[in-house]
């Protein structure tokens, strides 16, 4: 039985004859972790889980500002594994809003949170003579 598959045989007797039965079951897509709004420094690690139960199985997509996002080519950028997604340095640029969809057969779920990361804007250093 694969993982997608997950059935029941029931078995009756009646007068020494045996009937069967199997029953194939799906449960829609309900979540048990989302991302949260973020607020962090530029540089500075992030990691977001997105998570459902269903069957058959979940499958994720992670939108940015409502443009699905592939794996990066540059893993320093962002990293997508399943519904995790993570950003090892964060830079001002990747601030926005980020979805994600996770989705079986039998329903979507879609949830968002917003990242904000906060660059050396308009630093001066001075130095004394």
């Amino acid at each position: 039985m694969t993982q997608e598959e997950r059935d029941i045989s029931v078995r009756f007797t009646e007068r020494s004859s045996i009937y069967s039965q199997s029953f194939y079951f799906i449960v829609e897509a309900q979540w048990t972790s989302r991302p949260k709004d973020a607020s962090l420094d530029v540089n500075t690690s992030l990691t977001w889980k997105c998570e459902a139960q269903g069957v058959p199985p979940i499958k994720y997509t992670w939108l940015h500002n409502g443009v699905n996002m592939k794996e990066s080519a540059d893993p320093r950028r962002y990293i997508i594994d399943e519904g995790t997604l993570s950003f090892p340095m964060l830079q001002v640029s990747q601030k926005g809003m980020y979805q994600c969809h996770a989705s079986n057969s039998v329903k979507e779920l879609i949830t968002a949170a917003q990242l904000d990361v906060k660059g050396m804007y308009g630093m001066m250093f001075w130095v004394g003579l």
